[in-house]
C-alpha cells in the first residue's frame, strides 16, 4: 500500500493558511491577542496564541488546522508526535487552555482543553467505537493518533465558530 508522506513545508503552509483564516474571530474574542507561534519558547508547551481580556486575564490557545475534518467528520487527536523519538502528541503535552480545532474551510470548534482530555480519558483510543488508530508518515519518522468523530463528543464540550462570509 503507497502511504502518503507528509512534507513539513505543505503541512506548515496549511497551518499558517489556518492561523491567518481564524485571525478575525481570535481579535474578536481578545482584548488584545498575542501571536507567539514564531517564539520558540511557545513550541514545546505547544500555544500558539495569548489572549488577554479586558480584565487582564489571559489565556492559552492552541490552533489545529484539519483538511479532512469537514469531509469525513472527524478530529484527529495526536498521541505521539515523533515515534523515533518516543514524543507524546499535544493531547498530553499541550499546555493551552482552549484547543481551536479548524475544519477547513469554514468551522472552527472551540474545546476547553482540560475537559476534552478528562471526556476522552488517558486512551482516547478507547473512547468509543468509531474511534481509530492512525499513523501518519513524515519525513523520517510517524505521527499517532486516534480518529474520533465529533458526533461521539458531547456538544456540551465545544462551542462552534463559522468562518467570516468574504
Amino acid at each position: 500500500m503507497n502511504k502518503k508522506v507528509h512534507n513539513f513545508n505543505q503541512s506548515k503552509a496549511v497551518g499558517d493558511s489556518g492561523e491567518a483564516a481564524v485571525q478575525e474571530l481570535l481579535n474578536k474574542k481578545c482584548y488584545y491577542l498575542a501571536d507567539v507561534t514564531d517564539q520558540s519558547d511557545f513550541w514545546e508547551p505547544d500555544i500558539d496564541y495569548i489572549c488577554i481580556d479586558e480584565d487582564l486575564n489571559s489565556e492559552f490557545i492552541e490552533l489545529k488546522t484539519d483538511t479532512y475534518t469537514a469531509k469525513n467528520g472527524n478530529i484527529f487527536i495526536e498521541t505521539v508526535s515523533n515515534d523515533s523519538t518516543d514524543k507524546k502528541g499535544w493531547y498530553y503535552e499541550c499546555d493551552a487552555d482552549w484547543l481551536w480545532y479548524f475544519a477547513v474551510p469554514k468551522t472552527v470548534y472551540i474545546f476547553n482543553l482540560d475537559d476534552l482530555r478528562d471526556e476522552l480519558g488517558e486512551k482516547p483510543a478507547e473512547y468509543c467505537e468509531e474511534a481509530e488508530e492512525k499513523e501518519v508518515f513524515n519525513a523520517g519518522y510517524r505521527s499517532k493518533g486516534v480518529t474520533i468523530p465529533l458526533e461521539s463528543i458531547p456538544e456540551r464540550l465545544y462551542t462552534e465558530q463559522q468562518m467570516p462570509q468574504e
